[in-house]
């Protein structure tokens, strides 16, 4: 199934930095097509712990099947 999550890449959007997360971690950027490309398990690992501890309810990393947001290649989210 293509939109199997196990099987799909993830991106990781910084709320607080309002800016993609780069490959391997480092660092930050404003165009998709830089961010990096995690596997669930990856993605889901990061974005738990960046949001074990909220800031006014609001998550600080949010995880979003790249499939979506591919195609929008030269811009933010």
């Amino acid at each position: 199934n293509a939109l199997d999550a196990a099987n799909l890449k993830w991106l990781i959007w910084s709320v607080g930095y309002d800016q993609w997360w780069s490959p391997r971690s480092v660092g930050y950027t404003s165009l998709v097509h830089e961010a990096g490309r995690y596997s669930f398990e990856e993605a889901s690992e990061i974005v738990t712990g960046a949001n074990l501890f909220l800031k006014n309810d609001r998550p600080n990393e949010m995880m979003l099947p790249e499939w979506k947001y591919a195609k929008n290649n030269h811009g933010k989210k």
